[in-house]
């Protein structure tokens, strides 16, 4: 589970992949790859996601330890 989806279960109003998307502006679809990992988001979506969510795009990506690959 990508932190994506970790934030928006833990909003107290459940928010579904359509609802996120809608409030980002990016397809539905979209939202359901990247929540599962199998493609990286761009930075303008990395974005926008990190603001309908409320919160800073650091907790959702954090980024990578030195020396570390995918």
């Amino acid at each position: 589970m990508t932190r994506v989806r970790e934030r928006r279960e833990q909003l107290q109003v459940a928010f579904s992949q359509y609802h996120l998307a809608r409030l980002a502006d990016i397809p539905q679809s979209r939202i359901s790859l990247i929540e599962r990992g199998l493609v990286e988001p761009r930075p303008d979506e990395r974005e926008r996601i990190a603001k309908a969510l409320g919160c800073p795009e650091e907790h959702l990506w954090p980024e990578p330890k030195e020396g570390c690959t995918k």
